[in-house]
């Protein structure tokens, strides 16, 4: 269109008929459109085209417009030097004041230069951008549009709608040229969706063009520049990719495009949108507007200036890009002062704390006293949904700002209770200051007790136990919550660093009943957490642990918390696990891992593992546990697991070990460790692998020295549980290497002593070693028993053990058949648990064991008749009574006769310990 109405204009003026167009839009949609259109009409027309591009950074130069005009090489020798007559002019009016002083000669023998090439051809004067023009060229072009009515001259001004006043200058010139009666005034407007289409064909064939011109609208707005910025990322991104992608996709030239259109715009435009982009289009337009510094009334024009040019739509931004493309193009200290304007607004309209925070830490400062609270608070929102490192943030922001000592000390307790979730290894270097601060007095109740929880776990005991020490001195005692956080505290340090209770009765436990923790119901559960685990480490488990265990678990409230909850949480599954209750612990593993409220938290999951590892232990699943414990070390460095270290490490160890992977297990042992973790429940688990490894690899003197530091230890703390770690089993199989039965036997009949009522995993395992160290004729009874037990409780390592001791029993006592039996049961277990070294074993006696009984074997066999031969090898198959009997077209009685018959025969008790051979037999017989 804008080209039509130039063309006339310059046919006009081929006749002598000036005129003046005014060309106006939103901005945007004219250039560089406008000035194509001008070029392609002047060169159509054989005019001459004298052009110039305002711009605010030459506002201030005198005759600047003008001077662009008059450098075309086309008014050589049309007047005496248009150039060095405005130069000098312009030289002149530097140093006055007001267009006015411009000489009335100058003004016409410039408007002389521009009708002298009018003579030649048709000329059109083309200014962009009119309302940035220095006053001295609108004076100039005002004079010439006066002039031009009846000569071969086109003045074509093009100017982008405006959201704010004008200059005096500039409003005068529009107005003054407005009420020629030879201009014309042209309206520009965003492309339609059809005009859309039309500009991509040339790129991607209509069909495409048709496909993506809606898309390319609804991110534009119609707006050409950003048409053909996006036209521009598209035709790169097709060219990139192997298949034509059929979506827009805003890049460079699109951000670049919106950051020319803002920054060639009017400020007030520009600095709303900035603030849009920041605060968001949610935020109130009152404060937008107050950031900016833009009156109320304003601020619709200025909106409706952005949506006219393409950029939002309904108050908001039109595409995601957009807003990128308006804070990536913010300067730094741009971005820090509307940041900080806008905490202070937002703060001032009542704004929520984590809106108001996010403005103060992007703002990077603010001596507001009211900052810090906000911060505080933004912190505990961001910690109840599990954003720890956005909390984080806001706190150590709020730290910096702070200028109270005290409230200083307590937002650094919480920074570091927020570390121990997403950076725990950083948790140590705020323990100086906080001990600094504890000693001092700046640290409340709570908080120290925070603090002795982070100097427990990592083996600063004697400052934990000046910071509880302090607690006791206060006057009148602690207060409510204090007092019930301190007895679910002193309970964890009695189940886990024993050694602190010498250290005088005010770290110890309260006696049962007058536990603190009764005076406040919110840490009940986490006393009854760890209390369960205390309980069962000095008295060994009862009927009532799985209860007391499963009620903490169900009534904890795990949030954001921390350590303070992850003990009493880990405490009772440990508890479970102790107790050999395996079957009740393995499923609160997958409910807490799967907890969205510990998911974010490196330091709850690695705990988690950490105890999953030792249940998959206690299940002879040495892969299982090998994984666990793996992935509990790689979720922490080993600077974070402080004294915590022995538990996952002490369980790689022996699954490393118990697979035979001994390199492996040294590997894992090099490792450095807290020398304060043998002052600790978790030494005696790193004591008892690495004593276990020691005996596997034939170090018998240093496993027994391992062991013997567990008992001690052990019996000093009252926690001589062999649930916890059987040091007197393994240091019995040391001495029964060593050849010293006796000394063995005296460390077996002191654990079975010490030992619960009833079959345990534990029980199995000791009977196991007291065969060992008995007469040879008793051992198979013995071990039967322990096979019975383990078989009970599913510890398949430890019953490939005692299968493969009660088939060397067998074997000595005559029973040929049935060890060979269980020999081969004992070699499946091993190698279901991947117990390396010990399957080799059973594979060499399971293969002398066959050779040497095959005889025996084949004449045990020729006692079945043809029925029990064929029922027998169905059973050891795994098939039921029923499968059996419909196979064999016989009753479900019959086959349990036939079975009773074959078990006499064979001297077994079970068809598990039928072998397999029996259904090649079967082959043979037939």
């Amino acid at each position: 269109m804008e080209t039509n109405t130039l063309r006339q204009a310059l046919e006009r003026a081929k006749e002598g008929q000036g005129s003046v167009v005014v060309v106006g839009g939103p901005p945007g949609c004219g250039d560089p459109s406008l000035m194509k259109a001008c070029v392609h009409g002047a060169d159509e027309a054989g005019a001459v085209l004298l052009d110039a591009i305002a711009s605010p950074a030459e506002t201030g130069i005198p005759l600047g417009v003008a001077g662009q005009l008059f450098q075309s090489a086309e008014l050589a020798g049309a007047v005496d030097d248009p150039q060095t007559l405005i130069r000098e002019e312009g030289a002149r009016l530097a140093g006055a004041t007001g267009a006015a002083d411009v000489e009335f000669e100058v003004l016409h023998r410039l408007h002389e230069a521009v009708l002298a090439l009018g003579e030649r051809a048709a000329v059109m004067v083309f200014v962009d951008e009119a309302r940035y023009a220095d006053d001295t060229s609108l004076r100039f072009l005002l004079f010439l549009a006066r002039r031009i009515r009846e000569s071969r001259v086109v003045v074509v001004v093009g100017e982008s709608a405006r959201a704010t006043p004008a200059a005096s200058a500039a409003a005068e010139f529009h107005a003054e040229l407005l009420r020629l009666p030879h201009c014309r005034q042209l309206r520009l407007a965003p492309l339609p969706p059809d005009a859309v289409a039309a500009s991509l064909v040339g790129l991607v064939g209509r069909q495409e063009a048709d496909a993506l011109a809606a898309e390319v609208h609804e991110a534009s707005g119609g707006n050409p520049l950003l048409v053909r910025a996006l036209v521009q990322d598209y035709a790169e991104a097709r060219a990139a990719a192997k298949d034509t992608p059929l979506q827009v996709c805003p890049g460079d030239r699109f951000r670049q495009a919106v950051s020319g259109l803002l920054r060639r715009g009017e400020l007030a435009v520009l600095q709303m949108a900035q603030a849009f982009a920041v605060a968001g289009e949610d935020a109130p337009v009152t404060v937008l507007s107050g950031a900016v510094g833009l009156a109320g009334d304003m601020v619709p024009r200025v909106i409706q200036a952005l949506q006219g040019a393409g950029l939002m739509h309904e108050g908001r931004f039109r595409n995601p890009a957009v807003r990128r493309a308006v804070r990536e193009d913010l300067s730094p200290d741009e971005a820090t002062a509307l940041n900080r304007s806008l905490a202070h607004l937002l703060y001032e309209e009542g704004a929520p704390a984590s809106t108001v925070a996010r403005h103060l830490l992007a703002g990077g400062g603010g001596d507001a006293r009211w900052a810090v609270g906000v911060l505080e608070e933004a912190a505990d929102e961001a910690r109840a949904g599990q954003r720890f490192d956005l909390a984080l943030r806001y706190l150590e922001f709020a730290h910096e700002l702070c200028r109270d000592t005290a409230r200083r000390a307590g937002i650094r307790t919480r920074i570091a209770g927020l570390a121990w979730h997403v950076r725990p290894a950083g948790v140590v270097r705020h323990l100086p200051r906080l001990i600094d601060a504890a000693r001092a007095g700046h640290l409340c109740g709570a908080d120290t007790i925070a603090l002795v929880w982070h100097l427990l776990w990592y083996g600063r005991f004697d400052e934990a136990v000046d910071a509880l020490e302090r607690l006791g001195d206060i006057p009148g005692g602690p207060d409510r919550r204090t007092a019930g956080e301190l007895g679910v505290l002193r309970r964890a340090i009695s189940a886990s660093s024993p050694e602190l209770l010498t250290h005088g009765s005010r770290t110890a436990p309260p006696p049962a009943g007058q536990d603190p923790a009764s005076a406040h119901v919110v840490v009940e559960p986490r006393l009854q957490g760890v209390a369960v685990l205390d309980t069962v480490l000095r008295r060994g488990a009862d009927p009532s642990t799985v209860v007391h265990a499963e009620q903490a678990l169900r009534r904890i409230q795990l949030g954001d918390k921390g350590p303070e909850t992850a003990e009493p949480v880990t405490s009772a599954l440990l508890a479970l696990v102790y107790a050999d209750r395996l079957d009740v612990a393995e499923p609160w593993f997958a409910r807490l891992l799967g907890e969205d409220a510990l998911r974010g938290s490196p330091s709850w999951q690695a705990r988690i593992h950490a105890v999953q590892a030792e249940a998959a232990l206690r299940r002879g699943a040495l892969p299982a546990a090998l994984g666990a414990a793996e992935t509990a070390l790689a979720q922490l460095p080993p600077a974070a697991w402080g004294v915590g270290l022995g538990l996952p490490l002490g369980t790689a160890v022996l699954a490393a070990t118990g697979m035979g992977r001994y390199d492996k297990a040294a590997a894992l042992l090099a490792q450095p460790v807290p020398e304060a973790m043998f002052q600790t429940r978790y030494g005696l688990q790193y004591l008892h692998a690495r004593g276990c490894h020691h005996l596997a690899t034939g170090g018998h003197y240093a496993a027994l020295a391992d062991f013997a530091s567990c008992g001690e230890l052990m019996r000093a703390w009252e926690m001589d549980l062999p649930g916890l770690v059987p040091w007197r089993t393994a240091a019995a199989q040391a001495w029964l290497h060593l050849d010293d039965r006796d000394q063995a036997r005296r460390l077996i009949d002191e654990q079975l002593q010490r030992l619960s009522p009833g079959p345990s995993r534990t029980r199995a395992t000791t009977l196991r070693v007291l065969a060992a160290t008995g007469e040879p004729h008793r051992r198979a009874a013995l071990l039967t028993e322990a096979v019975d037990m383990l078989e009970a409780c599913g510890d398949h390592l430890e019953l490939a053990r005692a299968l493969a001791d009660l088939g060397h029993a067998l074997h000595h006592d005559g029973h040929r058949s049935r060890a060979r039996m269980i020999a081969r049961r004992a070699y499946r277990s091993a190698m279901e648990c991947k117990a390396g070294s010990l399957t080799e074993e059973l594979q060499a006696g399971k293969d002398g064991l066959c050779s040497a009984d095959s005889a025996a074997a084949a004449s045990d066999l020729a006692q079945l008749s043809d029925a029990e031969l064929r029922v027998a090898a169905l059973a050891a198959q795994g098939m039921t009574n029923r499968k059996i009997a419909g196979r064999l077209f016989i009753t479900v009685s019959t086959v349990e006769q036939h079975l009773t018959q074959v078990y006499r025969k064979l001297n077994v008790k079970h068809r598990k310990e039928l072998p397999y051979g029996l259904h090649s037999a079967m082959r043979e017989s037939a």
